[in-house]
């Protein structure tokens, strides 16, 4: 493994813990996160510069392949001992992030407050395709259909949608939901939507015994706490005869029973007054 890490441009490599650096790689749940540990001497010049901040973008990449890339949302510092030495532990998400920033509001800039943001019916990968160049007009994603270079694929049509005070996440989400895709925004900050099973696995088989590197982040936990070898049940008997009793309020016609009548009931009998 030949791991590279910058932060803001400069190279942290040499300062980051790799045995627990870890990258959480998900579709279900958006947003891939990266945790990271580094120790820096801050009486060092060159150390000083490569200080983390919130907001700076991580990436990490192995032989070549890019494995996260995305903002720093959170830094901790803690003192590391020797003086000037401290250790940073850093919290990063991927490019998603910068979508949830912005909620979906209609109308002309000065009336986007006030009117929600009204989508017609189309094609899913067009309303999403509308939506990110309509609040990224600068490119700052790449949002476009697969036979135009892009990542999208058209999808079904799919009825009007109405988006109010919505953040671009959750408007993407009730898209994909409504027409059985999902998506996720790479590295390179490219819009990817896509049908399920057109989707191909990335590993075609993997042999549990000997596969090992395939696992990640993997846990098996074996637990006999919960073995039983017998199960009682008590309480279980109906009655021969059951009675319940209901007081009137001249309005209530309806009175629920605590328990499901047997399915061999063949009488029930409904006294007033108690007569």
């Amino acid at each position: 493994m030949t791991l590279a890490i910058t932060l803001g441009g400069n190279s942290i490599g040499g300062y980051v813990n790799v045995s627990i650096l870890q990258v959480e790689d998900s579709i279900q749940v958006k947003g891939d996160r990266c945790d990271a540990e580094m120790v820096l001497d801050l009486s060092d010049a060159t150390q000083l510069a490569r200080k983390p901040r919130p907001g700076q973008i991580l990436v990490v990449t192995d032989a070549g392949t890019k494995e996260f890339e995305g903002p720093v949302l959170t830094v901790q510092e803690t003192p590391g001992g020797p003086p000037y030495v401290f250790k940073y532990t850093l919290a990063a998400i991927d490019y998603t992030y910068f979508l949830g920033r912005y909620v979906l509001q209609g109308g002309s800039s000065a009336e986007r407050l006030f009117t929600p943001l009204l989508i017609a019916s189309t094609n899913a990968g067009n309303m999403i395709i509308s939506i990110i160049q309509t609040w990224f007009p600068n490119n700052e994603f790449t949002a476009a259909l697969t036979n135009a270079g892009g990542y999208i694929e058209l999808g079904p049509v799919i009825p009007d949608q109405e988006f109010d005070y919505e953040d671009i996440v959750s408007a993407i989400d009730r898209i994909s939901e409504i027409a059985l895709y999902n998506w996720y925004v790479d590295f390179d900050r490219k819009v990817h939507f896509f049908a399920f099973e057109g989707e191909d696995a990335p590993v075609p088989i993997i042999f549990l015994d000997s596969a090992t590197e395939h696992f990640g982040n993997l846990t098996l936990t074996e637990d006999i706490s919960q073995v039983k070898n017998r199960i009682y049940m008590t309480d279980y008997g109906e009655q021969a005869v059951r009675y319940h009793t209901f007081a009137g309020d001249n309005y209530t016609t309806f009175f629920s029973i605590p328990y499901e009548p047997k399915e061999d009931l063949t009488t029930m009998t409904v006294a007033k007054g108690g007569t």
